[in-house]
């Protein structure tokens, strides 16, 4: 009897957990090129929402051309890559549950954009991240896709940004103890409370966020995992205000 109720149990195990790796969340990969075949590095690649073309989640290829992006639930999506000086590449992808863990798609070609100008003053829009040499600038205003979220929702859709907000811990590459910074200043709070502060805070009054990976030595060297470096449209003094006044007179 006994040996029976372990057999039962091991199948409903098995059944359970085989369900619930059906319905993980799964990655997309692939690598963008040119119509001579040269990689594209720094291109920007994006999973957009096909209701409303918002942004899930993105990523920049590196310096071969490469992509992977995590943490996909199975759906219907919208590819998007974009490159400056490169028409914009979008295309229907379905993600299947019953599908591997990565969905390895076909390399992408981008083809140059030529346009002819007369005397037209054309003004290039800053693509949404900006790859540095130890920071990926993130242009949260020239994003439509941030209107209306949260710092925190931005960096949760960020390449290399984990955010877990069950434990209020945000991780940098998979590393913890991730140190943030307002218009040059950290922010001399405990973790779970600088998570909540972001995400109490609009993204509207955002510029950019830069994470840094590799912190320059002028920083203080606490923590390994990186710097998240938030910069405001409008410098916002941080602490406490109040007010003084004195009355004076004479005879």
């Amino acid at each position: 009897m006994g040996s029976r109720i372990k057999i039962i149990f091991f199948v409903l195990n098995f059944i359970l957990l085989s369900g619930f790796d059906s319905y993980a969340q799964k990655s997309i990969s692939g690598t963008v090129i040119d119509t001579q075949s040269l990689t594209l590095p720094t291109a920007n690649v994006l999973i957009l929402d096909v209701t409303d073309s918002s942004l899930v989640k993105g990523a920049v290829t590196d310096e071969l051309g490469n992509y992977r992006i995590n943490g996909i639930d199975p759906g219907s999506y919208i590819l998007s890559i974009s490159m400056i000086g490169f028409q914009t590449h979008e295309e229907f992808i379905s993600i299947d549950e019953t599908v591997d863990d990565t969905l390895q798609m076909n390399p992408i070609i981008l083809r140059e954009s030529v346009e002819q100008l007369g005397e037209v003053v054309a003004t290039a829009r800053r693509p949404l991240y900006e790859q540095e040499v130890d920071r990926l600038v993130v242009n949260v205003q020239s994003s439509i896709t941030s209107s209306g979220s949260s710092v925190l929702q931005v960096l949760e859709k960020s390449p290399g940004i984990q955010v877990n907000r069950q434990s209020n811990t945000i991780s940098m590459s998979g590393k913890t103890g991730v140190r943030v910074m307002i218009n040059d200043k950290f922010v001399q709070l405990p973790i779970d409370a600088v998570v909540q502060m972001l995400n109490g805070m609009s993204a509207a009054n955002i510029e950019q966020i830069e994470l840094i990976t590799t912190p320059p030595a002028r920083y203080d060297a606490e923590g390994d995992a990186g710097i998240i470096h938030i910069k405001m449209t409008e410098f916002t003094e941080m602490g406490t205000t109040g007010m003084a006044g004195i009355n004076a007179g004479y005879n």
